[in-house]
């Protein structure tokens, strides 16, 4: 439900499930401190995109580089939204005067974190509301907001930032090519050695503020790739690295135990398509292997199983073929499951998606030599599972 807090201030309410939800998912971070921030982050960012949804028919969701959101809000508050060609950041805060803006670093001079618009959210569980009070673009927020070097923020004061959040839909309506963001420095490549020993240093969960440890060149380089971003974060929880299954072991049939054929996992019906298909295939060396993966949603626990069949190609790279099947206990997928390739840094390179009454779906074959990596992610209702791969 949406109300007005003055006549161009929105306030949102949260419903009573949310706090508990919230509340819940909160308890994946490593400290007290982050598990709060989290908290209000997560409360704040449901609201924001419900009120825009229903409210204003924006078709507003999570900007898909970083929504990994567990692995942000362990170390910075914050979350960007994305709704008509434009990137938001929302910046959640407890404050009840409602003074400043003030913006974390990361999301300003991050070249892939950094929005064109910046939201000051005011969040109070107690009232159980979330109110938009102010916004700004980056282009402002850079040249006139006064940055704090001691917590490496952006501040601008109440006077400074628009109100009306209806004049930012309506600036995006009428000055479409307005420029919102100034020019940022890049950031350096950090090296994997680099990466280890930094995640290494700052993997101490007893380091209740790691972004303030080293220079910000080194964490912003960090903290921007998902896969060193999302080592940090499992070391600080003290969550082993994710195990690489080496694909090309499997010409030496020595897969592991978790990976089986997949006639073996399949339906009989599925598994006598998989046979008529597997004969049709026949020809260059080739071998397939498949592993049963399980998604915990809310509610229930759903059992898909991941196949990926290689092949040698003639010019010594490796044929590659992944799809996605039901468990023998269903006849198809679930509607709006994504299949997924990923970089070795987590940038998205293939997406598919099921339609309800999918049987499986599967990926462009593509090629690939020997050495490189990649991840394969499965997701629903913003529920994954990402395993990884060289070949």
């Amino acid at each position: 439900m949406l109300v007005f807090a003055t006549p161009t201030q929105i306030c949102l309410e949260i419903p009573s499930r949310w706090l508990d939800d919230a509340w819940e998912k909160s308890q994946s971070c490593a400290s007290s401190q982050s598990r709060w921030r989290s908290y209000l982050n997560r409360l704040g960012l449901e609201a924001v995109l419900s009120g825009l949804q229903q409210e204003y028919a924006l078709d507003a969701k999570i900007a898909s580089n970083t929504a990994h959101l567990d692995s942000i809000w362990e170390f910075v508050e914050g979350s960007a939204i994305e709704f008509d060609n434009c990137r938001a950041i929302l910046i959640p805060s407890e404050a009840i005067d409602e003074g400043e803006l003030s913006v974390p670093q990361e999301w300003v001079d991050l070249p892939s974190w950094a929005g064109d618009y910046y939201l000051a959210v005011s969040v109070s569980p107690d009232d159980e509301s979330v109110k938009i009070w102010g916004w700004t673009t980056h282009a402002r927020l850079k040249e006139n907001g006064y940055y704090d070097s001691c917590d490496r923020s952006y501040t601008l004061h109440r006077e400074d930032l628009i109100p009306d959040l209806s004049v930012l839909l309506l600036a995006r309506e009428l000055c479409p090519e307005e420029v919102t963001r100034t020019a940022i420095a890049p950031l350096p490549n950090l090296s994997a050695l680099q990466a280890e020993n930094l995640c290494q240093r700052l993997g101490n969960a007893q380091i209740l503020t790691p972004r303030l440890e080293i220079p910000f060149h080194l964490w912003g380089a960090l903290l921007e790739r998902e896969d060193y971003r999302k080592q940090l974060y499992r070391r600080r929880l003290g969550i082993a690295a994710p195990k690489v299954t080496r694909l090309s072991q499997w010409f030496a049939n020595l897969a592991d135990e978790s990976w089986q054929s997949l006639e073996s996992l399949l339906s009989p019906t599925e598994s006598l398509a998989w046979r008529l298909r597997n004969n049709r295939d026949a020809g260059s060396a080739r071998t397939e292997c498949a592993k049963r993966l399980e998604l915990q949603l809310p509610e229930q626990k759903l059992c898909v199983v991941l196949s990926i069949e290689l092949k040698t190609e003639d010019d010594e790279r490796f044929g590659v073929r992944v799809r996605l099947h039901p468990d023998r206990d269903r006849a198809c997928l679930p509607a709006n499951l994504k299949l997924a390739l990923l970089s070795e840094s987590g940038e998205t390179l293939r997406t598919v998606e099921s339609r309800p009454s999918d049987s499986y779906i599967q990926l462009p074959r593509f090629k690939c030599a020997s050495g490189y990596r990649f991840n394969l992610q499965v997701t629903l209702d913003e529920i994954s599972n990402t395993e990884a791969f060289e070949l």
